[in-house]
């Protein structure tokens, strides 16, 4: 069981933009201070504080904030999308993890996602420990990168680099089914796919694709082999991304292809 009374790690977070050249940064009005627990996080720093929105990554004059924790080993346990005019907004007070953590370290991501031809903004990166929770050991069996300028995915996201800066997000969650941020209708989708979804077509062998479930630009098809395609687009510039599983607890996306009218 976890301690209600658990060591809490204080962090700090500053959101300061001040940097020269960067034009259109979300800040806030004053330094922001968190307390990052076993079972959610809270603000401790006094006084009504705010995010200031200035840029209209919609479209439509309003920018999204997005809040993204997971646990040591890239559970979701909070994930959260709020979009807003472009102005100020007060600073969420608390809030508590909608999964509880297996494993430290707690990553609590904000970020402001990519829309409207402006890239993707961080605002913080932080981690944390749970003093009732033990660091996450990797299986000394699956393959490690070792080469340090390889890059990696910014969080726990399943299909990194196949739409996921401009048509949809996969993260997995903790009952092994897959949540989605889409970004044309600028939700997160709880159980947007679940292994049930699968076993209803598996259950009945299917002799060509079949489609599961589709939201926006992204669709869900169970393939005769009994493998899973996601295929994220037509994006703007009629660019698909075919994203392939064995299942949805596959994260090596083998045979994963690009389809680009372009070349």
């Amino acid at each position: 069981m976890l301690s209600r009374n658990p060591r809490n790690l204080l962090l700090v977070i500053i959101l300061l933009f001040s940097v020269p050249f960067v034009i259109n940064a979300m800040s806030t009005s004053s330094p922001i201070t968190y307390e990052l627990t076993c079972t959610g996080v809270n603000k401790t720093s006094g006084g009504t504080q705010t995010y200031n929105f200035d840029r209209d990554t919609t479209g439509s004059g309003s920018e999204t904030l997005v809040y993204h924790i997971t646990d040591g080993d890239g559970t979701v346990i909070f994930s959260s999308v709020d979009t807003q005019p472009v102005g100020s907004m007060p600073v969420a007070v608390s809030f508590n993890y909608t999964s509880s953590p297996n494993f430290n370290p707690i990553r609590m991501r904000i970020f402001s996602p990519a829309g409207n031809g402006m890239p993707e903004q961080v605002l913080q990166d932080i981690t944390g420990n749970c003093a009732s929770l033990t660091t996450f050991v990797p299986d000394p069996d699956e393959p490690t990168a070792v080469d340090p300028i390889v890059a990696r995915p910014p969080d726990s996201r399943v299909n990194w680099q196949y739409g996921d800066s401009n048509v949809g997000i996969l993260y997995p969650t903790a009952n092994g089914s897959l949540d989605l941020y889409e970004y044309e209708s600028d939700t997160y989708y709880n159980d947007f796919i679940t292994q049930a979804d699968i076993d209803a077509f598996l259950a009945n062998p299917v002799e060509t694709s079949v489609l599961v479930k589709s939201i926006g630009r992204v669709s869900v098809y169970v393939l005769p082999s009994g493998g899973i395609q996601i295929n994220f687009g037509p994006d703007a510039e009629g660019k698909i991304w075919s994203f392939m599983m064995t299942d949805l607890n596959d994260r090596e996306n083998d045979g994963s292809y690009l389809l680009d009218p372009n070349q």
